[in-house]
């Protein structure tokens, strides 16, 4: 898990401590490279906005990985998923 927020972070490892929690921009395409997200199965974006599920999900494929599964919680911004492909 990549989580931006150092708390937020804390709180996920206290809750998960057989999970890799990562303190971390998930929107840097360098960090996201120098982790190999390429040989990653999936990368989830599941933030609370849209807009930054949908950079995260773009950011990940352009670092190589090649499904990317995203929350959408706002049905207007489906043309433009869609039009992402």
């Amino acid at each position: 898990i990549i989580e931006e927020n150092y708390e937020r972070a804390l709180g996920l490892a206290e809750h998960l401590p057989s999970t890799t929690i990562i303190n971390q921009n998930p929107l840097e395409l360098g960090f996201l490279r120098s982790e190999k997200v390429d040989q990653a199965d999936m990368l989830v974006a599941c933030a609370s906005r849209d807009e930054t599920n949908l950079l995260a999900a773009l950011v990940g494929r352009e670092a190589g990985c090649g499904d990317v599964l995203m929350l959408l919680s706002n049905q207007a911004n489906l043309p433009i998923l869609n039009r992402l492909g």
